[in-house]
Protein backbone atom coordinates (compact mmCIF):
# COMPACT_ATOMS: atom_id res chain seq x y z
CA UNK A 1 0.00 0.00 0.00
CA UNK A 2 1.40 3.47 -0.85
CA UNK A 3 2.73 5.52 2.05
CA UNK A 4 0.90 8.86 2.29
CA UNK A 5 2.28 11.66 4.47
CA UNK A 6 1.42 15.35 4.80
CA UNK A 7 4.49 17.46 5.50
CA UNK A 8 4.39 21.05 6.73
CA UNK A 9 7.19 23.51 6.12
CA UNK A 10 7.50 27.25 6.68
CA UNK A 11 10.02 29.67 5.25
CA UNK A 12 10.59 33.25 4.13
CA UNK A 13 10.77 34.51 0.56
CA UNK A 14 11.78 37.86 -0.88
CA UNK A 15 9.37 39.59 -3.24
CA UNK A 16 10.17 43.09 -4.50
CA UNK A 17 12.67 43.61 -1.69
CA UNK A 18 10.28 42.58 1.09
CA UNK A 19 10.36 39.46 3.26
CA UNK A 20 7.15 37.42 3.27
CA UNK A 21 6.34 34.45 5.52
CA UNK A 22 5.11 31.30 3.74
CA UNK A 23 3.66 28.03 5.01
CA UNK A 24 3.14 24.94 2.85
CA UNK A 25 1.44 21.60 3.39
CA UNK A 26 2.80 19.08 0.90
CA UNK A 27 1.72 15.51 0.21
CA UNK A 28 4.50 12.94 0.21
CA UNK A 29 3.28 9.73 -1.42
CA UNK A 30 5.65 6.80 -1.88
CA UNK A 31 4.92 3.46 -3.50
CA UNK A 32 7.72 0.87 -3.35
CA UNK A 33 10.15 3.60 -2.37
CA UNK A 34 9.37 5.80 -5.39
CA UNK A 35 8.14 9.33 -4.70
CA UNK A 36 5.04 10.37 -6.64
CA UNK A 37 4.83 13.38 -8.94
CA UNK A 38 4.09 16.78 -7.34
CA UNK A 39 0.46 17.46 -6.46
CA UNK A 40 -1.53 20.45 -7.71
CA UNK A 41 -1.44 23.48 -5.41
CA UNK A 42 -4.21 25.44 -3.73
CA UNK A 43 -3.07 28.97 -2.82
CA UNK A 44 -4.99 30.53 0.07
CA UNK A 45 -5.30 34.33 0.42
CA UNK A 46 -6.31 35.67 3.83
CA UNK A 47 -8.61 38.55 4.73
CA UNK A 48 -7.76 42.25 5.22
CA UNK A 49 -6.82 41.94 8.90
CA UNK A 50 -5.85 38.27 8.69
CA UNK A 51 -2.70 36.20 8.45
CA UNK A 52 -1.56 32.58 8.20
CA UNK A 53 -1.93 31.81 11.91
CA UNK A 54 -5.49 33.18 11.99
CA UNK A 55 -6.48 30.45 9.52
CA UNK A 56 -5.77 27.97 12.33
CA UNK A 57 -5.77 24.37 11.09
CA UNK A 58 -7.94 25.02 8.03
CA UNK A 59 -5.09 24.76 5.45
CA UNK A 60 -3.99 21.40 6.83
CA UNK A 61 -7.56 20.07 6.89
CA UNK A 62 -8.23 21.21 3.32
CA UNK A 63 -4.99 19.56 2.19
CA UNK A 64 -6.09 16.29 3.75
CA UNK A 65 -9.62 16.42 2.31
CA UNK A 66 -8.70 17.43 -1.24
CA UNK A 67 -5.28 15.89 -1.87
CA UNK A 68 -3.99 19.31 -2.94
CA UNK A 69 -0.77 20.78 -1.65
CA UNK A 70 -1.56 24.03 0.16
CA UNK A 71 0.38 27.30 0.06
CA UNK A 72 -0.54 30.24 2.28
CA UNK A 73 1.46 33.37 3.03
CA UNK A 74 1.35 36.49 5.17
CA UNK A 75 0.91 39.51 2.95
CA UNK A 76 3.20 42.47 3.54
CA UNK A 77 2.43 44.04 6.92
CA UNK A 78 0.61 40.94 8.18
CA UNK A 79 1.64 38.23 10.62
CA UNK A 80 5.32 37.38 10.35
CA UNK A 81 6.03 39.31 7.13
CA UNK A 82 7.83 42.66 6.91
CA UNK A 83 6.06 45.82 8.12
CA UNK A 84 3.81 47.71 5.74
CA UNK A 85 5.55 50.74 4.18
CA UNK A 86 3.52 53.96 4.06
CA UNK A 87 3.86 53.89 0.26
CA UNK A 88 1.58 50.82 0.23
CA UNK A 89 -1.36 52.62 1.84
CA UNK A 90 -3.42 53.51 -1.22
CA UNK A 91 -6.68 52.57 -2.93
CA UNK A 92 -5.11 50.21 -5.47
CA UNK A 93 -3.47 47.94 -2.90
CA UNK A 94 -5.62 44.94 -3.89
CA UNK A 95 -4.61 45.34 -7.55
CA UNK A 96 -0.95 45.56 -6.55
CA UNK A 97 -1.21 42.40 -4.47
CA UNK A 98 -3.02 40.45 -7.19
CA UNK A 99 -1.02 41.61 -10.19
CA UNK A 100 2.46 42.23 -8.76
CA UNK A 101 3.02 40.37 -5.48
CA UNK A 102 1.04 37.13 -5.94
CA UNK A 103 2.75 36.24 -9.26
CA UNK A 104 6.09 36.75 -7.51
CA UNK A 105 5.06 34.54 -4.60
CA UNK A 106 3.97 31.76 -6.95
CA UNK A 107 7.17 32.06 -9.02
CA UNK A 108 9.43 31.85 -5.97
CA UNK A 109 7.50 28.88 -4.63
CA UNK A 110 7.59 27.07 -8.01
CA UNK A 111 3.82 27.18 -8.55
CA UNK A 112 3.14 27.77 -12.27
CA UNK A 113 -0.61 27.21 -11.91
CA UNK A 114 -2.92 27.01 -8.88
CA UNK A 115 -6.41 26.66 -7.56
CA UNK A 116 -7.02 29.99 -5.80
CA UNK A 117 -8.99 30.35 -2.57
CA UNK A 118 -9.52 33.82 -1.14
CA UNK A 119 -11.38 35.21 1.86
CA UNK A 120 -12.77 38.77 1.93
CA UNK A 121 -9.96 41.04 0.61
CA UNK A 122 -8.15 37.83 -0.33
CA UNK A 123 -11.17 36.78 -2.38
CA UNK A 124 -11.13 40.07 -4.25
CA UNK A 125 -7.40 39.61 -4.93
CA UNK A 126 -8.05 36.07 -6.19
CA UNK A 127 -10.67 37.44 -8.59
CA UNK A 128 -8.28 40.09 -9.92
CA UNK A 129 -5.48 37.54 -10.39
CA UNK A 130 -7.78 35.08 -12.19
CA UNK A 131 -8.93 37.84 -14.53
CA UNK A 132 -5.39 39.00 -15.38
CA UNK A 133 -3.62 35.61 -15.46
CA UNK A 134 -6.19 33.02 -16.67
CA UNK A 135 -3.49 30.55 -17.72
CA UNK A 136 -2.19 30.38 -14.14
CA UNK A 137 -5.53 29.48 -12.51
CA UNK A 138 -7.28 26.10 -12.64
CA UNK A 139 -10.18 27.13 -10.42
CA UNK A 140 -11.41 29.89 -8.11
CA UNK A 141 -12.97 29.72 -4.64
CA UNK A 142 -14.11 32.92 -2.94
CA UNK A 143 -15.52 33.51 0.54
CA UNK A 144 -17.13 36.87 1.33
CA UNK A 145 -15.32 38.58 -1.55
CA UNK A 146 -16.14 42.16 -2.57
CA UNK A 147 -16.53 43.41 -6.13
CA UNK A 148 -18.06 46.79 -5.20
CA UNK A 149 -18.72 48.86 -2.08
CA UNK A 150 -22.13 48.42 -0.48
CA UNK A 151 -23.64 50.12 2.55
CA UNK A 152 -23.37 47.05 4.75
CA UNK A 153 -19.63 46.98 4.09
CA UNK A 154 -19.31 50.58 5.25
CA UNK A 155 -21.48 49.99 8.31
CA UNK A 156 -19.48 46.90 9.27
CA UNK A 157 -16.15 48.69 8.95
CA UNK A 158 -17.39 51.66 10.99
CA UNK A 159 -18.49 49.29 13.77
CA UNK A 160 -15.07 47.64 13.74
CA UNK A 161 -13.33 51.03 13.89
CA UNK A 162 -15.51 51.87 16.89
CA UNK A 163 -14.57 48.54 18.52
CA UNK A 164 -10.90 49.32 17.86
CA UNK A 165 -11.27 52.53 19.88
CA UNK A 166 -13.45 51.18 22.70
CA UNK A 167 -12.55 47.50 23.20
CA UNK A 168 -9.50 45.23 23.32
CA UNK A 169 -9.70 44.48 19.58
CA UNK A 170 -6.25 45.96 18.94
CA UNK A 171 -4.77 43.81 21.70
CA UNK A 172 -6.35 40.67 20.25
CA UNK A 173 -5.09 41.35 16.73
CA UNK A 174 -1.65 42.34 17.98
CA UNK A 175 -1.17 38.75 19.16
CA UNK A 176 -1.06 37.75 15.49
CA UNK A 177 0.54 40.78 13.85
CA UNK A 178 2.70 42.37 16.53
CA UNK A 179 3.43 46.04 15.91
CA UNK A 180 2.38 45.56 12.26
CA UNK A 181 -1.27 45.72 13.31
CA UNK A 182 -1.50 49.53 13.32
CA UNK A 183 -0.31 49.80 9.73
CA UNK A 184 -2.72 47.28 8.24
CA UNK A 185 -5.68 48.44 10.32
CA UNK A 186 -5.15 52.08 9.41
CA UNK A 187 -4.84 51.22 5.71
CA UNK A 188 -8.04 49.17 5.80
CA UNK A 189 -9.93 51.93 7.60
CA UNK A 190 -8.49 54.78 5.55
CA UNK A 191 -9.05 53.17 2.14
CA UNK A 192 -12.49 51.65 2.61
CA UNK A 193 -14.01 54.68 4.38
CA UNK A 194 -12.61 57.26 1.98
CA UNK A 195 -15.26 59.21 0.08
CA UNK A 196 -13.36 58.55 -3.15
CA UNK A 197 -13.61 54.78 -2.59
CA UNK A 198 -17.41 54.58 -2.59
CA UNK A 199 -17.38 54.23 -6.39
CA UNK A 200 -14.81 51.38 -6.35
CA UNK A 201 -16.05 48.51 -8.53
CA UNK A 202 -14.29 45.56 -10.21
CA UNK A 203 -17.31 43.84 -11.77
CA UNK A 204 -15.95 44.61 -15.24
CA UNK A 205 -13.12 42.12 -14.64
CA UNK A 206 -15.41 39.17 -13.92
CA UNK A 207 -16.11 38.29 -17.57
CA UNK A 208 -12.38 37.59 -18.03
CA UNK A 209 -12.57 34.71 -15.54
CA UNK A 210 -13.07 31.50 -17.51
CA UNK A 211 -12.06 28.90 -14.90
CA UNK A 212 -14.69 27.19 -12.70
CA UNK A 213 -15.71 29.27 -9.68
CA UNK A 214 -17.21 28.41 -6.30
CA UNK A 215 -18.64 31.52 -4.63
CA UNK A 216 -19.46 31.37 -0.90
CA UNK A 217 -20.93 33.90 1.50
CA UNK A 218 -22.48 33.78 4.96
CA UNK A 219 -26.13 34.71 5.24
CA UNK A 220 -25.27 36.88 8.26
CA UNK A 221 -22.12 38.44 6.79
CA UNK A 222 -21.71 41.80 8.52
CA UNK A 223 -19.39 43.18 5.82
CA UNK A 224 -21.26 42.55 2.59
CA UNK A 225 -24.69 41.94 1.08
CA UNK A 226 -25.50 38.71 -0.83
CA UNK A 227 -25.52 40.78 -4.02
CA UNK A 228 -21.72 40.56 -3.97
CA UNK A 229 -21.91 36.78 -4.28
CA UNK A 230 -24.65 36.88 -6.93
CA UNK A 231 -22.67 39.34 -9.05
CA UNK A 232 -19.54 37.18 -9.03
CA UNK A 233 -21.37 33.96 -9.84
CA UNK A 234 -23.48 35.55 -12.60
CA UNK A 235 -20.77 37.55 -14.37
CA UNK A 236 -17.82 35.13 -14.59
CA UNK A 237 -17.59 33.46 -17.99
CA UNK A 238 -16.94 29.91 -16.81
CA UNK A 239 -18.93 27.46 -14.71
CA UNK A 240 -19.98 28.89 -11.35
CA UNK A 241 -21.75 27.69 -8.24
CA UNK A 242 -22.83 29.98 -5.41
CA UNK A 243 -23.85 29.03 -1.88
CA UNK A 244 -25.37 31.36 0.71
CA UNK A 245 -24.50 29.72 4.04
CA UNK A 246 -27.20 29.93 6.75
CA UNK A 247 -26.32 30.93 10.31
CA UNK A 248 -22.88 32.07 9.14
CA UNK A 249 -21.13 35.43 9.27
CA UNK A 250 -18.06 36.81 7.53
CA UNK A 251 -15.71 33.86 8.12
CA UNK A 252 -17.28 30.73 6.59
CA UNK A 253 -14.14 28.55 6.81
CA UNK A 254 -14.21 28.89 10.61
CA UNK A 255 -17.92 29.40 11.28
CA UNK A 256 -19.20 26.69 8.92
CA UNK A 257 -16.17 24.56 8.11
CA UNK A 258 -18.06 21.29 7.58
CA UNK A 259 -20.37 22.85 5.01
CA UNK A 260 -17.56 24.79 3.32
CA UNK A 261 -15.29 21.76 3.06
CA UNK A 262 -18.13 19.65 1.66
CA UNK A 263 -18.86 22.32 -0.96
CA UNK A 264 -15.19 22.45 -1.94
CA UNK A 265 -15.02 18.67 -2.38
CA UNK A 266 -18.21 18.70 -4.49
CA UNK A 267 -16.84 21.57 -6.56
CA UNK A 268 -13.62 19.69 -7.30
CA UNK A 269 -15.59 16.58 -8.27
CA UNK A 270 -18.01 18.46 -10.54
CA UNK A 271 -15.23 20.33 -12.32
CA UNK A 272 -12.84 17.36 -12.55
CA UNK A 273 -10.22 19.28 -10.58
CA UNK A 274 -9.12 16.46 -8.30
CA UNK A 275 -5.43 15.48 -8.38
CA UNK A 276 -4.75 12.68 -10.89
Amino acid sequence: MPEHLLKMKSFDINVDGHCLFVKQFCHIVRDNGTKSAPRPVLVMLHEALGCVSMLRDVPEKIAGLTGYDILVYDRLGHGQSDPLPYSHIHESYMFDEAWKVLPGVMDRCNVPKALLWGHSDGGTMAILFAARFPDRVSGLITEAAHVYVDQLTIQGIKKTVDAWAKTDLRKKLKRYHGDNIDGIFNRWRKVWLADTFFSWNIESYLASIKCPALVLQGEDDQYGLPGQMFSIAKKVSGYSRFVLLPHCGHVPHLQAFNVVSREIVMFLEQCCLYPP
